[in-house]
């Protein structure tokens, strides 16, 4: 191309005419691998190797033998103190200079490592420079996105707000990525809306509110509900684009990331450009995996919101019932407490024993014997029990507690609740004592009209009936009345609706009969 070129035309003149110290530098810089080129004379005529062409992208073959000032009009402010320099007989170093280049018809972020040195004449007087670079766009880019990773990892840690968790995320992206719009959206339970809670925006409006999701057109959303990512450069030279859409919404340029969760399209991370832009490999990488994190940040933080809303309601109700809540391990041994913040070990004692602690020493045998099954059974625990008090007596507690289990089905511990049932356990002692010691005859009757069996009798009422026991207990009341001769219909009758009317009243019923 060089050899082909018409020079006569250009300030460099023929190439049979040009200076040997041109010719020399020229032929060291087509024979090298790596990125050269040689501006010379008073316009900085452009001549540069095969290296250099990927730097050019769109404008090879044009750029050649044109002035500098023209070829690369978009970078000429940031390197003309650069040029000047050369030119005055002073070499520059930079290393990872960022330039914003137009070389496929776009702007581009680019980086570069280079040095201009000035080229001599014959005579010794500085007519051009020498430029060798390396482009360390790619490394510079990974070492900004792994920067980017752990930035939006530390500021998503704790963010308890899902909202919270959007903004931050598209705010992040959307400066790494010099983008327009990058915004977060979540499709409804209609699964034919999508709602843009999240928009970072710079130089175009966000987008916020609720879409339908085939205003971005059919085939893109049945690609999107596949998990597939989508992307355009330029969406006026897209087939699958409509212009108009994206023309409404100022945008040359996108990249759409769905999230699918148990086959529904459930989510949508979006970036927009208002000018066309190719989209790199690791750009569109950096974006998706940018969704994944931002949807795992946001359902963390909807799970810890549910959970203390959780807490917080089951606080509300031990705090209103007159049961003592408690936890206890999964081997029953690590007794463990409620506070203000939510469910925590006792720091104070915590693998206390709880049965040798709180229970008498005659009842430890039955209630470890209650404790073995249901650990054993991985079932319910229910016993009503005797326990040690605060002050030194001892009480009586109704007790139940579940296992909750881990995904293996293991044992993690032990939630339950525990009424006191002291007063009512004396009374019934009273009563039993009275019942028993009574020189009256009663019986004790089961509420399964019109039955009515007996399911206890005190010694005074076998002495009056001359039955035992095993006669009695067991039979229907009236079962009895067949064999004595003083019973009389209307008096079983006159009983049987008075029991009936205990039931129905739950009140006290006399009857003579």
């Amino acid at each position: 191309m060089m050899r082909e070129h018409e020079w006569s035309t250009s300030p460099l003149g023929p190439l049979q005419g040009w200076p040997q110290s041109l010719r020399s530098v020229v032929g060291l810089m087509l024979a090298n691998k790596h990125i050269m080129f040689v501006a010379w004379g008073p316009e900085l005529a452009f001549l540069y190797n095969d290296a250099y062409r990927p730097v050019f992208g769109q404008k090879h073959q044009w750029a050649l033998g044109r002035p500098f000032r023209e070829v690369w009009s978009e970078v000429w402010d940031e390197v003309e103190p650069l040029v000047n320099s050369a030119l005055g007989g002073e070499a520059t170093w930079s290393e990872n200079l960022h330039l914003v280049l137009h070389r496929n018809g776009y702007a581009e972020n680019c980086w570069f490592t280079f040095s201009y040195s000035p080229v001599r004449d014959e005579d010794g007087a500085v007519v051009g420079l020498f430029c060798a670079a390396t482009e360390t766009t790619g490394q510079v880019l990974a070492e900004q996105r792994q920067a980017f990773r752990l930035e939006l990892e530390e500021r998503l840690r704790d963010v308890a707000d899902p909202n919270a968790v959007m903004d931050a995320a598209v705010a992040l992206l959307g400066r790494q990525l010099g983008a327009n719009r990058v915004g977060y959206g979540e499709v409804q339970a209609d699964d034919v809306t999508v709602v843009l809670h999240s928009c970072y925006a710079d130089g175009v409006a966000p987008l916020e509110g609720a879409f339908a999701l085939d205003r971005f057109g059919p085939a893109m959303i049945a690609r999107q509900r596949q998990g597939l990512t989508q992307s355009s450069a330029d969406v006026n030279d897209d087939t699958d684009q409509d212009p108009a859409v994206w023309a409404a919404i100022d945008t040359r340029a996108f990249v759409s990331v769905p999230l699918v969760r148990d086959g529904r399209f459930a989510a949508s991370l979006y970036v927009n450009a208002r000018e066309p832009h190719a989209w790199a490999a690791d750009e569109i990488a950096l974006i998706e995996e940018t969704a994944a994190r931002t949807w795992s940040a946001v359902e963390h933080a909807r799970a810890e919101a549910a959970l203390r809303e959780s807490e917080s309601q089951f606080r509300a109700l031990v705090n209103a019932t007159a049961n003592v809540v408690y936890r206890m391990g999964p081997d029953w041994r690590e007794m463990r407490r409620l506070d203000g913040a939510g469910f925590i070990v006792d720091t104070e004692a915590p693998t206390i024993d709880w049965v040798e602690t709180y229970i008498p020493a005659d009842e430890r045998p039955r209630v470890r014997d209650a404790i073995e099954r249901a650990i054993a059974d991985k079932e319910l625990f229910e016993l009503e029990h005797r326990v040690l008090r605060a002050d030194g007596t001892v009480g009586w507690t109704h007790s139940r507690a579940i296992p909750l289990l881990d995904n293996a089905g293991g044992i993690v511990e032990w939630l339950g609740a525990a009424s006191d049932v002291t007063a009512r356990v004396k009374a019934d002692q009273s009563f039993t004592r009275l019942f028993e010691a009574s020189p009256a005859p009663f019986l004790v009757l089961a509420p399964d009209a019109p039955r009515f069996t007996i399911t206890e009798v005190n010694d005074a009422y076998l002495a009056a009936t001359m039955w035992t026991r095993e006669e009695v207990v067991g039979r229907g009341v009236f079962e009895a009345y067949p064999d004595n001769p003083g019973a009389t219909i209307s008096g079983v009758s006159l009983l049987r609706a008075s029991l009936e009317r205990v039931i129905a009243s739950r009140q006290r019923t006399d009857c003579r009969a």
